[in-house]
C-alpha cells in the first residue's frame, strides 16, 4: 500500500483505488480551472501574428521540410 498526499482543493469521488489506472482515470476527470492568457501576452502574441502575416516568406513544403532533416 501506498499513501499519497495531495495538496489544494482536489475533490476524489473516493479515497481507494485498486490500481494506479484507475487512479489516474479519476484524476482525468477533475475540472481544472480554465487557464486565462494574460493580456500582455495577448498583446506579444497579435504583434507576432502581424509581423507573421507581413511576413512575404511564406515557408517550407513539407518535402523542403524533410529534406532539410536529412542533412
Amino acid at each position: 500500500m501506498v499513501q499519497i498526499t495531495i495538496g489544494g482543493d482536489v475533490k476524489l469521488s473516493k479515497t481507494h483505488f485498486e490500481s494506479v489506472e484507475e487512479l489516474k482515470i479519476e484524476l482525468g476527470l477533475i475540472e481544472l480551472p480554465q487557464y486565462q492568457v494574460p493580456e500582455e501576452h495577448k498583446k506579444i502574441l497579435e504583434a507576432l501574428a502581424e509581423e507573421a502575416k507581413k511576413d512575404k516568406y511564406s515557408g517550407l513544403s513539407r518535402e523542403e521540410f524533410n529534406t532539410a532533416l536529412e542533412v
